[in-house]
């Protein structure tokens, strides 16, 4: 009604005498003068002291509209008077960096966003807590992050949060549009929405939100203008920026009150979130939708109790009430059902009942699983039809693509049964899992990389995602990389390397763990993307707007150079490599980019100079069989590390005249593997002996000093060259990294960076020595050996592990975290320096690959039985552990000599030698031929088959036996290992354990998300742990 309206009043006849009769207009309120009562009112409508808020918190997921779990958990909250104006930026702290939860934490994909904060006074106290069984068709295992001070964060009107925040009212639009009577009281109904929605989203999780990012109603009652209850959601037309896919399809909260003793109090908090998703095969995607609720049942507004602080559920990022090991108590669940239980409808009991009864799920979960089969895969007649013979595999269906969802079932079951198998060991688990977590102190565990003037950090960002910082001094910082943008594969995305160009920057990264790399380009200090380029091996600026970059081809070769113009985005091709042997790789010195192109066993070098107007290809050295060359410039001069008639390296320079000339000649017991020259010094690093020594001259002398680092057993590395000055990185088996300034000079070495390390470790007690022992062909063989002198326990623990392939450089001669952990628990562990590497020169390399592979084998089995004879071990206390082309020596080993060890763990191994080499169709076989051989030559045929593991595997007792893999491994796919497995399982007549895990959307190196790749560490030496200590 409006002033200007007119006025028809109908009146009844009545005998009452009127003398008079006002009727006057009174103007209505506006929805902002409604809000601002509503605001100025809090304080009298709500509870101005604290309060114990008791309930049930519960969540459910669905799948498909199918529901597929149920979590709930019965609580105390204490809860802090109405209102809270300010955010204590340490809550914000407390949630990103606390790792309380950390190891019960799984996946991420119903992450909190926006997160919003209680206070310090907020306290939730779990009282008891039950799970269902996870019945998802896809094997979704991901749980809903948060609890219930996830939602009780909500009570915007307490919080004074996003559109009950004053500060916010000019950015959103309310419209009082109805009256409706809402938990038996009269409301005004305003509806909201922004009022701006085009501007990128900027989001700093420790302050309030300023953007408008809301639509929703707010209920407000009449008479005394208390919320009474709101409904809101995000908005579908915010731009989110960087975080725009961790927006749901739809996110509703809403949040009821209640009166009681005449105060308004939470009655009810409900979260509604809708997300499609791919499945783990990624044939087809799903629906998801989870919900969190919490239901108040009580209100105790006197003798109110707060919470000590080792009995509160925390907030934190990795909060989460699915995997909260809590055991299930049916007798406080049954008395609760009888009083204080909100209903639960049939729709969930349905759907979570069809195959076992709920009580019978909440018993059993958390706990082992018994009589839970042996997982069995199917046998299909197929026989490889090669020129020497057919060859029978059944069990090569593993690799056809048209089955992969049989693949996946069955990885999911040997999933299932690993974990199940390891419940036992739990503990162990989680004690290691924290003290790796917790190992160094996060100022020391941050990565930074400074270039060219410009600080740049790797971190997480607040929802737990890898993020890129460039820092223009010590506060100020602009993400610059968020692997948010990667909706499906996130949680494995890492950035391999980082190249500043004067004011753009290229970032590659992968997320599949792959050799292989997406480059972005980018204007220093800004998101904003320039170019984008795909499967990226190597790349280097050669001016502002020009970028020269190699592309790997679908087999995962290296085979093409491209010039790329960035103005037009244009590529030119400068380089086709036919040979299907060799790569294409760049890199770059002061004046030069150099063009490498090389196989396993031979190299050609091109050199592109800078600042000429367009790149050219000049020749530096052809290509020969069996030579390598390596480019390195120093004072403008050009330096050339190379074998060419010197089987350990020589360095030779070239002169003015275009000739070469040898400044540093060959050692027949001395490997040169890098160097540097200062002013007036050469500085080499050298293997002589299986030991490394970083040895210098000057340049008029001819006499050799060492630098005395008082170990023999280290491992060290150039990082930077001022004058006569190196600065050194520096690690060995008893002492975390740091650095070394040495001043040539006057041989004076100052440690300048040391990395700490937290309480109960004590690398200082850690002994490290070298021993021998003699091959099957009188060889002598290395093996560096490390153990604590006083451990906690003493037991003959040893983990022996081995490489030995690509010429690697010496392993074990370093710091480990994971290693130390280990040596205080009592373990020794040894690494067998076995051929296959370099650790006594190219010839040691040479005598274990291709037709002497099996010295690689022989040296191993010899290591082993030399640890036992001299009483390190025993066979029932010997663990052997090998990675990727390690997994292969493990593999052979256990088919020769299984009655050597107890446990063994095969990481990513390589497993079926013949059947890869053989299918010059995969990614990488023909970059192989020159590490393994070429089968397809009859003798390096039957020399394979002979090694290979698969092929061998026979009727025999195996020990303990962990395989790991990784499902997108392309460099050893999982089916090869799948194969291993299932016909391992046949063959076994023994009845030690055959656990074979595989983590689903990884790469080779496996998961590098979150804490996963501890959690996966510590599934091994759990492992490890039980069979042992059994």
């Amino acid at each position: 009604m409006t002033k200007s309206s007119n006025l028809n009043i109908l009146l009844s006849p009545s005998s009452t005498n009127l003398s008079e009769f006002v009727i006057t207009y009174k103007k209505p309120l506006t929805s902002k003068q409604i809000l601002k009562k509503s605001i100025k009112n809090t304080s009298k409508n709500y509870s101005n002291i604290p309060v114990n808020l008791k309930g049930l918190y519960r969540e459910t997921l669905k799948e498909d509209n199918k529901y597929i779990y149920l979590n709930e958990a019965v609580v105390n909250i204490h809860y802090s008077k109405y209102s809270q104006n300010k955010l204590d930026r340490k809550i914000w702290e407390d949630w990103y960096y606390n790792d309380s939860y950390a190891f019960e934490f799984k996946g991420g994909w119903f992450t909190e966003f926006p997160t919003h904060f209680n206070t310090k006074q907020d306290k939730a106290k779990l009282i008891e807590a039950r799970t269902s069984e996870n019945w998802s068709q896809f094997n979704f295992d991901n749980p809903i992050n948060g609890g219930p001070l996830s939602l009780t964060s909500k009570d915007f009107i307490k919080y004074r949060y996003d559109f009950l925040n004053p500060n916010n009212f000019n950015k959103y639009i309310y419209n009082l549009k109805e009256n409706e009577f809402v938990n038996n009281h009269s409301c005004y109904v305003l509806h909201f929405y922004p009022n701006e929605t085009n501007r990128k989203m900027v989001f700093d999780m420790g302050k309030k939100m300023k953007r408008s990012i809301y639509v929703g109603k707010i209920y407000i009652e009449m008479e005394s203008f208390a919320v009474v209850k709101m409904e809101y959601q995000l908005a579908k037309n915010v731009d989110f920026g960087f975080y725009k896919y961790h927006v749901p399809l739809n996110d509703i909260v809403t949040v009821d009150y209640q009166k009681y003793k005449s105060i308004w109090h939470l009655k009810k908090i409900t979260r509604t979130k809708i997300r499609s998703q791919k499945t783990k095969t990624m044939k087809k995607r799903a629906l998801y939708q989870s919900q969190q609720e919490l239901i108040i049942t009580e209100i105790v507004t006197d003798s109110v109790i707060q919470f000590n602080k080792n009995e509160t559920w925390k907030h934190t990022k990795l909060t989460t009430l699915r995997n909260r090991e809590v055991p299930y108590n049916s007798g406080f669940w049954k008395g609760y059902e009888k009083i204080n239980y909100p209903i639960l409808s049939e729709k969930i009991k349905y759907d979570l009942e069809i195959k076992t009864p709920l009580e019978k799920q909440f018993n059993n979960r958390f706990k082992q699983k018994e009589n839970l089969p042996i997982p069995t895969a199917k046998k299909i007649d197929f026989a490889f039809d090669y020129p020497s013979e057919k060859l029978a595999d059944n069990y090569q269906w593993f690799a056809d693509t048209t089955k992969q969802t049989e693949l996946y079932n069955y990885l999911e079951k040997e999933n299932e049964f690993a974990d199940n198998y390891i419940m036992p060991s739990k503990n162990y688990q989680r004690n290691y899992f924290n003290s790796l977590n917790n190992f160094y102190p996060k100022d020391t565990s941050e990565i930074k990389h400074k270039y060219n003037k410009g600080n740049f950090k790797y971190d997480e960002d607040s929802l737990g995602n890898l993020i890129l910082y460039e820092y223009e001094d010590s506060v100020s910082r602009t993400a610059i990389f968020n692997s948010t943008k990667f909706k499906d594969n996130r949680n494995n995305c890492y950035i391999t390397s980082l190249k500043p160009y004067h004011n753009s920057i290229g970032i590659t990264y992968t997320n599949n763990g792959g050799l292989t790399y997406n480059l972005i380009l980018q204007t220093k200090g800004n998101t904003s993307v320039i170019d984008s380029i795909y499967n990226v091996y190597s790349y280097e600026w050669f001016n502002d707007s020009t970028l020269l970059y190699t592309k790997s081809n679908t087999l995962k070769r290296s085979d093409k150079l491209f010039q790329r113009n960035l103005i037009t985005k244009n590529d030119s091709l400068l380089r086709f490599e036919t040979d299907l042997t060799f790569d294409i790789s760049l890199s770059k010195t002061k004046n030069y980019i150099v063009s490498t192109i090389e196989s396993k066993d031979e190299s050609e070098i091109y050199l592109i100079k800078k600042g000429e107007n367009n790149p050219s290809l000049q020749l530096l050295k052809e290509r020969q069989v069996g030579i390598t060359y390596a480019i390195k410039e120093f004072d403008n001069h050009v330096y050339m590390i190379t074998n060419k008639d010197a089987i350990n390296n020589k360095i030779l320079l070239l002169t003015d005249n275009n000739s070469w000339k040898e400044i540093i000649p060959h050692e027949k017991d001395v490997l040169i593997v890098d160097f540097v020259i200062t002013k007036n010094f050469f500085v080499l690093k050298t293997y002589r002996n299986s030991y490394l020594e970083i040895k210098y001259k000057e340049k008029s002398e001819s006499k050799w000093q060492n630098i005395d680092f008082k170990d023999k057993v280290f491992n060290a590395s150039f990082q930077s060259i001022k004058e006569d000055n190196i600065k050194i990185y520096y690690s060995n088996p008893r002492t975390p990294s740091f650095q070394y300034k040495f001043d040539l000079s006057n041989g004076v070495l100052t440690k300048t960076k040391t990395t700490k390390i937290k309480r109960g470790i004590n690398p200082p007690y850690f002994k490290t020595e070298r021993i021998w022992t003699k091959s099957k062909d009188g060889k002598k063989i290395p093996i560096t050996l490390t153990k604590s002198v006083y451990p906690k326990k003493n037991h003959k623990g040893l983990i022996l592990k081995a490489y030995g392939a690509y010429g690697n450089y010496p392993t074990g001669n370093d710091f480990s975290s994971e290693d130390a952990i280990l040596l205080n628990d009592g373990f020794t562990i040894a690494y067998a320096h076995i051929r296959g590497s370099i650790t006594m020169g190219n010839q040691w390399y040479m005598d274990g690959k291709l037709l002497n592979k099996e010295n690689s084998f022989n040296d191993y089995i010899s290591c082993a039985e030399y640890l036992i004879k001299k009483k390190f071990t025993t066979p029932d206390q010997l663990i052997g552990y090998g990675n990727s082309a390690g997994g292969l020596i493990m593999g052979t080993v256990i088919n020769r000599r299984p009655e050597l060890f107890n446990t063994i763990i095969l990481d990513h191994p390589y497993l079926d030698v013949l059947t890869t080499m053989m299918n010059d169709s995969l990614p990488l076989t023909t970059d192989e031929y020159k590490e393994w051989g070429n089968p397809k030559d009859e003798t390096v045929y039957n020399y394979i088959k002979n090694y290979s593991p698969y092929q061998n595997i026979k009727k025999q007792e195996y020990p303990n036996l962990l395989f790991i893999a990784s499902s997108n491994d392309y460099q050893t796919p999982v089916w090869q290992i799948a194969k291993y497995v299932a016909k391992l399982r046949e063959y076994n007549t023994g009845t030690n354990s055959i656990l074979f895990k595989t983590d689903i959307g990884s790469g080779h190196i496996g998961n590098t998300s979150g804490k996963e790749w501890i959690k996966n560490l510590s599934f091994q030496y759990a492992y490890i742990y039980g069979n042992i200590f059994k």
